[in-house]
């Protein structure tokens, strides 16, 4: 769905939006690794993917998300203000395998 917004005083040309529908979100799961559960859920925060990490071995909760480098446009997971960044593409790499297969499955 495209809207146009009306021209303002300030811009002779009409601004032309793209809305994109959100995605459903995925239901809350767990991975197990090892002896290591970690429970997953995912939310929007300004239409960006957030995936909420906690652990069964008591270590602080992870907030991980997929970026993009520019100008290359490739996508990497990171970590959301915490600069865990190993464990970011560790588990990152885990939850989209696991969203992967249930999409194939």
């Amino acid at each position: 769905m495209y809207v146009t917004l009306s021209k303002s005083h300030k811009a002779p040309y009409h601004q032309i939006y793209l809305i994109v529908p959100m995605r459903e979100l995925e239901p809350p799961f767990q991975l197990q690794i090892n002896e290591l559960t970690v429970y997953v859920t995912e939310h929007s925060l300004s239409g960006t993917r957030v995936f909420h990490l906690e652990f069964s071995d008591k270590r602080k909760a992870l907030n991980i998300t997929v970026a993009e480098k520019r100008p290359t446009e490739e996508k990497f997971w990171t970590s959301a203000l915490q600069g865990r960044q190993p464990e970011a593409e560790q588990f990152g790499k885990l939850i989209a395998n696991f969203i992967r297969s249930k999409r194939k499955g």
